[in-house]
């Protein structure tokens, strides 16, 4: 179903939803290492956004201990290893 979805031009990968959480978050936060990778390979992904409470993805994958996660992000050029979120916080 991703896939199909992915395929679509009209589709947005980065679309935020309600909280500003994006495909990328989600599949982070749901721990799902193939549909992270699967999103990871779309040359317009953007692993940098943040949500409503200013946490990354890579807040997501370092609460949740998936260091496969965290590494594959840290790999990205536009993420940084030290965002802030609204509460001062860094994910590393």
């Amino acid at each position: 179903f991703v896939t199909s979805l992915m395929e679509l031009k009209s589709t947005d990968i980065n679309r935020q939803d309600f909280f500003g959480s994006t495909p990328l978050a989600r599949s982070v936060r749901c721990g799902d290492n193939s549909i992270f990778t699967l999103l990871l390979r779309d040359p317009n992904i953007r692993a940098d956004i943040s949500d409503d409470s200013g946490d990354t993805p890579l807040f997501a994958a370092d609460e949740l201990g998936n260091e496969m996660m965290v590494e594959r992000l840290l790999t990205m050029p536009q993420v940084s290893p030290d965002p802030k979120n609204l509460w001062g916080r860094t994910p590393l």
